[in-house]
């Protein structure tokens, strides 16, 4: 049976090529590799009898601010079992030692992503308010001198004005201009929030004989090699990946 895995631009959302990617790097058990859109992935499986087990699919790249491991849960058994992403365990490993990484529960990166969102309206809208008020002034310079005098003698100097004047249809046609450049940010962030509802994986029930794929994001820590702990049912499979440069 083929699996299939939900991919989507995953790399060009997050804003940059990949350079490396999580190659496996040692097998256990029944694990073999297969191959998922030129990705190298670990296809596990457990049985409790025959035709009745679970399979688990991964294989996974560090992007530009995260860590991308890619997920296929099947449920070959006669009932349900709960895929619960937000339980995966991603270690770092590099001289003996094991370095813990996040792995982002899909709501709580989603959060992440609007605060950002958010702040970086707030400041373009600044930045839009300071402009405006700029666009259409200027400045006029008016100097002279000026001399007279009294009975304790004369006096004389110099002076310099300065007079600032608005054009109001060059500032309402900046207003309108980033008005319409916020708008447009808005609804690019809305689209980027409906991709991440769409492809990060929440806790799920699956049915007898049903399948689930998506993305779990992580901190973006490079490592050598990585273990990567997934429950599935009352199960855990373990992988290890090593980090491999394309």
């Amino acid at each position: 049976m083929r699996i299939t895995l939900l991919l989507g631009a995953i790399a060009l959302i997050m804003g940059g090529c990949v350079s490396y990617y999580l190659s496996p790097n040692e097998l256990s058990g029944n694990q073999r590799i297969i191959y998922e859109d030129g990705y190298e992935a670990i296809t596990d499986q457990y049985y409790y009898t025959e035709n009745n087990g679970l399979t688990l699919t991964i294989f996974g790249y560090p992007a530009n601010d995260v860590i991308v491991l890619q997920l296929f849960y099947g449920n070959e058994t006669n009932g349900q079992i709960d895929v619960l992403p937000d339980q995966i365990v991603l270690e770092g490993m590099s001289d003996k030692r094991s370095h813990s990484i996040k792995a982002w529960e899909a709501n709580a990166y989603i959060r992440k992503i609007k605060r950002i969102q958010n702040t970086a309206l707030i400041l373009q809208a600044i930045g839009g308010a300071m402009e405006a008020a700029s666009a259409g002034a200027s400045t006029t310079e008016i100097h002279g001198s000026y001399y007279g005098a009294t009975r304790h003698g004369s006096y004389s100097g110099t002076y310099r004005e300065y007079s600032r004047t608005y054009d109001y249809g060059e500032v309402a046609e900046a207003n309108a201009r980033n008005v319409a450049n916020l708008i447009a940010q808005a609804n690019a962030n809305a689209r980027n929030i409906e991709y991440l509802n769409a492809v990060l994986l929440k806790r799920n029930t699956l049915e007898a004989n049903t399948f689930i794929s998506g993305s779990v994001y992580c901190e973006h820590k490079l490592y050598p090699l990585y273990r990567i702990t997934v429950p599935f049912g009352d199960k855990e499979f373990v992988f290890s990946f090593k980090l491999a440069k394309y």
